[in-house]
């Protein structure tokens, strides 16, 4: 039998009006037939930005505004008002491929997976496949694997307090996927990823990571390492050690990238 669970799309909105037609196109493209979408207006300032969010709500979208706190305080605002049993965040420029929805609910509901999530492509400035290492806990601990719109349980939101809306500057998810594993007994066990890519995350060359300098995102690893101290410690994982750069490490990813990216094209 077929799932026909609610899923909530929760996709924050600040002044980027330009791509969330795209975004919502490969949404409205989704195979899977029980889902419903929340738009957040996180305090959108910018003249066309809010000409679009006014179509949005004459073609149906519910949007709902908020003032401006970043993506953790947008996203958690969007889960209050959701009715889903499972949660997908997608941010406002980034793609899904049709079965993107159907494929992660029925992993999550054949299996006692928490969070569940496919490969993904680079589009936009950079093309090609985005080299996330396969879970594993310790590679987990060292820096973010998992991309924001995985698929969760609502109930995992609760438990957990939402995203931690101090993270401001980014890296909320990741300290968001730590506080779900740390909850959970079987914390090696509930994470599961999709061999086929199906999830496309748009480079910007002003994304909000890329702007982050160097001391601001140490400051942002310790944070997170004095949340989730016991996690790191159990794992003898120094999370900072993650800012140094390997060179080769990182051009074979990026000549990997190439390479499969000749493969895959956004849907």
């Amino acid at each position: 039998m077929k799932s026909n669970s609610l899923v909530s799309i929760v996709i924050p909105l600040y002044n980027q009006g330009m791509y969330i037609d795209e975004t919502l196109e490969s949404v409205e493209k989704q195979s899977y037939p029980n889902m419903e979408v929340i738009i957040v207006n996180d305090g959108s300032n910018d003249e066309y930005t809010l000409e679009k969010i006014k179509q949005l709500l004459r073609d149906g979208y519910k949007v709902i505004d908020k003032v401006n706190g970043g993506l953790a305080s947008a996203r958690n605002y969007g889960i209050t008002q959701a009715k889903g049993k499972y949660i997908v965040a997608l941010d406002s420029d980034d793609i899904i491929h049709p079965d993107y929805i159907s494929k992660c609910v029925e992993k999550i509901e054949k299996t006692d997976y928490r969070i569940v999530y496919t490969r993904a492509l680079l589009f936009g400035h950079k093309h090609g496949m985005w080299m996330l290492p396969k879970f594993t806990m310790k590679k987990m601990l060292q820096g973010n694997i998992i991309y924001c719109s995985a698929m969760f349980y609502r109930e995992d939101w609760v438990k957990v307090g939402g995203y931690d809306e101090k993270l401001r500057s980014g890296l909320e998810d990741w300290d968001f996927w730590l506080s779900i594993l740390a909850s959970s007994k079987e914390n090696t066990n509930i994470v599961f990823r999709l061999n086929k890519p199906m999830f496309y995350y748009r480079i910007r060359n002003n994304s909000m990571l890329r702007k982050i300098d160097l001391d601001k995102k140490k400051k942002i690893f310790e944070y997170i390492y004095e949340k989730h101290k016991q996690l790191f410690e159990l794992y003898s994982v120094t999370p900072t050690a993650n800012l140094k750069n390997n060179f080769h490490v990182r051009l074979l990813n990026k000549f990997l990238s190439i390479i499969y990216g000749l493969f895959y094209h956004v849907r």
